[in-house]
């Protein structure tokens, strides 16, 4: 689960942030992923069955910052910056798109992998100007999941800011 941070000029670039789970330490790790190619992923594991809070924000022109609360606590576990040209404290010429993924090295529908109940809710938006939840008109209908997808099942809980998405190959 992530948030994708673009640029409208796709040539400045873009990232995805957030986290994903790795089998090897069988738990939740941070990353940014840029499309430069840089990766990046975080130390902190969030062990099962805890799930990290996600604060994804644009602190200054040219950075994007991963936040990590421990839900538990409410103890911020890790905060980094990243250089991500083109970004804007003030929004301008960008998008935040909530995103969850099954990345596989190779696309394989019949490889038993699956994501169940990836749950977004209380999604926030916040801007200089004040903050809102996610609403219709934060989703740009082009990047809604593919009208034809059966390997992708997306739960509506509440319009837009709560849903449950899940994956299965």
């Amino acid at each position: 689960m992530f948030f994708g941070v673009y640029n409208t000029n796709h040539a400045q670039g873009g990232a995805d942030v957030g986290i994903f789970y790795d089998s090897a330490v069988n738990g939740w790790r941070g990353f940014i992923q840029r499309l430069d190619g840089y990766w990046d992923e975080r130390s902190y594991v969030f062990k099962k069955p805890k799930v990290p809070y996600i604060h994804v924000s644009v602190p200054a022109n040219e950075y994007v910052r991963l936040r990590l609360i421990d839900t538990s606590t409410w103890t911020q576990v890790d905060l980094i910056d990243y250089y991500l040209p083109g970004t804007r404290i003030n929004g301008a010429s960008q998008w935040f798109n909530r995103e969850v993924s099954l990345a596989q090295h190779k696309r394989n529908y019949s490889s038993g992998a699956y994501l169940n109940d990836a749950h977004w809710h209380d999604v926030w938006i916040y801007s200089p100007t004040g903050q809102s939840l996610w609403t219709p008109q934060r989703t740009h209908s082009s990047y809604a999941q593919p009208a034809n997808d059966q390997h992708i099942n997306r739960q509506p809980i509440s319009n837009y800011y709560e849903d449950k998405i899940s994956i299965q190959y």
